[in-house]
């Protein structure tokens, strides 16, 4: 007969392994997200590198292809009198 206990051992290593490589998969996905908005908002590669604790080549390398380089921003200010 089978002693629960010893099918317990063997399943919670697997479990343990299971759940946290669901929580790395879900920080991976926060972490794109922050660097798609970090690059809409128009941050450098430096900076998110830098963030991220990367080089700056290796978070364009990372992201790169999936957040490209967002447009200049227009500096002109157009505002209109209420008067």
């Amino acid at each position: 007969m089978i002693n629960p206990r010893d099918l317990l051992a063997q399943a919670l290593p697997g479990l343990a392994v299971h759940d946290a490589a669901v929580r790395l998969a879900e920080i991976r996905e926060e972490l794109d997200t922050a660097v798609g908005l970090a690059r809409a908002a128009g941050a450098s590669w430096t900076v998110i590198g830098n963030a991220a604790g990367l080089t700056r080549q290796s978070a364009h390398e990372r992201w790169g292809a999936a957040f490209p380089t967002p447009p200049p921003r227009s500096t002109d200010v157009t505002t209109r009198s209420t008067r």
